[in-house]
């Protein structure tokens, strides 16, 4: 963003922003910074390429080790140099993470290593190198204009390492270009392929529109699906509470039908990140005390009930989320159910 766009502009890059967070489970200022540093080093044209370079490098897991935007913050200047623009570098990154490297910092590292090595002529003077089928100067030459020709030899030299069939020249080729960072990558490195790194990267223009069509489709599909679980558990606990406590707590059944709203509501309060664990619980309790104190019918025993009963529906609440993948707002519910039931058996133990 410049600060002229206009607000419709404006208004869809933080919308894109906020869905490509969600979808790397990051905090947003981190996602914009990353975005930012990528159109910075030229790696993307603007916000919008930026953020499909994200959500591609997302999809082909490179955010494995939860380690890329600080990656995107920190290599892209070192991509840039190695002549790779766009998805090319990242795409090239893919290939040595899904070979088998830790993450992206190992294989980064690597070329880097690579470039130096080239570049300074310490790769030509090492053994294995006069088996990759380059001239010495012609490489060292080319790393060091960078650009288009040090991508080229980039590809040139990868081509040539991939083609040596002898197991030990090509592990003394790949010594000679990687240096000691051979060691880290090990055979991730016969896996780099820039003549066949974008194609495997997958389509990346359109990568952030189609992820936040997805995450809206499959979100409306959770939610109705849940609601409509929760829509069942409710008439099995208003049907629970009458038979438990008898005909004289039929009015505390009559209120959880009448409001079955506020009480589904909560839920999905929850499951929004709108309530901190225990306040909703502690605001659903309180809202019971105060219907049903007015019945000096119930005991304590009765009330301990009441709360492991609700208890059981906040699990099976838990149970429906779980179902969903959604394993926060599960394990919030899971807590908020001991919650109910601890004070549920203490309220029946003090009776």
């Amino acid at each position: 963003l410049t600060g002229e766009e206009d607000t419709a502009t404006f208004a869809h890059t933080i919308e894109r922003l906020n869905m490509v967070a969600d979808l790397m489970g990051e905090d947003v200022p981190r996602v914009a910074r990353a975005a930012g540093q990528a159109i910075k080093t030229d790696l993307a044209g603007n916000a919008e390429e930026a953020f499909d370079i994200l959500t591609a490098s997302q999809r082909n897991s490179l955010n494995v080790s939860e380690d890329l935007l600080d990656s995107f913050n920190e290599y892209s200047t070192q991509l840039r140099a190695l002549g790779l623009e766009g998805e090319e570098g990242w795409a090239l990154v893919a290939q040595g993470v899904k070979a088998g490297a830790r993450d992206t910092d190992v294989v980064i590292d690597a070329l880097k290593e690579f470039k130096l090595r080239v570049t300074d002529g310490t790769a030509a003077a090492a053994d294995g190198f006069d088996k990759l089928g380059v001239n010495a100067d012609d490489a060292q030459a080319a790393m060091a204009a960078g650009g288009e020709a040090g991508r080229d030899m980039m590809a040139q030299l990868l081509r040539g390492l991939q083609e040596i069939e002898d197991p030990q020249d090509r592990y003394n080729a790949a010594l000679a270009l990687f240096g000691t960072k051979f060691e880290d990558i090990q055979d991730a490195a016969y896996a780099l392929n820039l003549d066949t790194a974008v194609k495997e990267f997958g389509q990346v223009e359109g990568s952030a529109a189609k992820a936040a069509e997805t995450m809206k489709s499959n979100t409306a599909a959770s939610f109705d699906e849940a609601r409509r679980s929760i829509e069942v558990s409710m008439d099995a606990v208003n049907l629970a509470l009458a038979e438990a406590f008898g005909p004289e707590l039929t009015k505390i059944s009559d209120w959880v039908a009448t409001h079955k709203p506020e009480i589904m509501a909560f839920f999905f309060d929850l499951a929004d990140g709108a309530l901190l664990a225990g306040e909703g619980i502690a605001r659903f309790v309180s809202g019971a005390l105060h219907v049903i104190g007015p019945f000096s019918a119930i005991t304590a025993d009765a009330f301990g009930g009441a709360l492991q009963t609700m208890g059981m529906f906040v699990d099976a609440a838990a149970t429906v989320a779980d179902a969903l993948g959604m394993d926060g707002m599960a394990e919030s519910l899971r807590s908020a159910s001991g919650f109910l039931d601890e004070y549920g058996t203490k309220a029946r133990e003090n009776s």
